[in-house]
């Protein structure tokens, strides 16, 4: 399969769930000339997603020599096509259909076509995708389509507490039962890993593996950028501009006016947040014994991001 090789102004933002991913995307795209698509390869909300993604994880691992052509070509038209709807009865259509699903099945279809469909001329504009999906696909995106990629990691217990508050199940997904990942990072500790029952624990593995994942492949890959979700919040404007500034993004006085205005109280999934208050609340969220289960799962793997959590420190 042909490899596309595309201009640098094309962003990808990786993390897992409740990361802060969405907060440091809505900022990166206050950028003069950006543009946003959000999860495009969630499946659960976008149609060619499913058909991307037939019979792989949700969290998939794809290494960089897989060959699999609806996957290439899912992620081909999100990085270089104009995904506007050239139909606006579609999009309401596919809104309508979604609401239906919800009221008749009793879940949650949050086919929000906007999300994924940006309007205004994409071409003329630096994308940013932001992604918690394709964490474990990042080689394969990168040599394929060679998007700057921007890794967000958060403290393991804020993820897990987070995932609690909402009653994520992507908390915890068991990305280990994918055969390719076992044989390419998790076999050493596999023993382990199928000792865990405890359902934090289980969570604090997920985060351990995709940060496992992530630091062996960025010695590989040392142009791919890293930012911690924890400086983000405490230092934000300058954090911010740093990471503006790697990126090759112009700034503007009215993004650290953005950044200010959204830092005020909110919940769920929305981006609002006191930014200060957010880096040690799972200290008070989570019980000492969650926070143990939490420990246990994360301190399988060799993992240096958070170590003196593993650590008990």
């Amino acid at each position: 399969m042909s490899k596309t090789i595309l201009k640098p102004d094309y962003i990808l933002l990786a993390g897992v769930p409740r990361s802060g991913s969405s907060w440091t995307a809505r900022v990166l795209a206050q950028s003069p000339g950006t543009i946003l698509v959000r999860e495009p390869d969630n499946e659960k909300n976008y149609r060619p997603a499913q058909r991307a993604k037939h019979n792989l994880h949700r969290f998939p691992y794809i290494p960089r020599d897989h060959d699999n052509r609806d996957f290439h070509l899912f992620w081909q038209k999100v990085f270089e096509k104009d995904l506007s709807p050239s139909n606006p009865l579609f999009a309401k259509l596919y809104r309508i259909g979604s609401d239906l699903l919800s009221k008749t099945t009793g879940k949650h279809y949050a086919f929000k076509c906007r999300d994924f469909h940006p309007s205004g001329n994409m071409n003329e504009k630096t994308r940013i995708i932001k992604s918690v999906h394709a964490g474990l696909s990042l080689p394969y995106l990168n040599e394929n389509f060679r998007p700057k990629i921007v890794i967000i990691f958060r403290h393991p217990a804020s993820i897990v507490a987070s995932c609690l508050r909402l009653k994520l199940p992507d908390g915890n997904r068991e990305v280990f039962r994918q055969t390719a990942l076992v044989t390419d990072f998790l076999e050493p500790y596999m023993s382990t890993i199928e000792t865990l029952s405890d359902p934090l624990a289980l969570m604090g593995l997920q985060v351990a593996i995709f940060y496992h994942v992530w630091e062996r492949q960025m010695d590989q890959y040392p142009q791919w950028i890293t930012t911690i979700h924890e400086d983000l919040c405490e230092e934000s404007a300058s954090k911010f501009r740093i990471l503006y500034d790697q990126l090759g993004l112009p700034w503007r006085d009215e993004i650290a006016a953005y950044i200010d205005r959204h830092n005020t109280g909110g919940g769920g999934y929305e981006i609002r947040r006191v930014a200060s208050q957010v880096v040690d609340q799972w200290k008070t969220e989570l019980s000492a014994q969650q926070i143990r289960s939490v420990r246990q799962g994360y301190g399988i793997l060799p993992v240096r991001h958070y170590h003196e959590f593993q650590t008990g420190n």
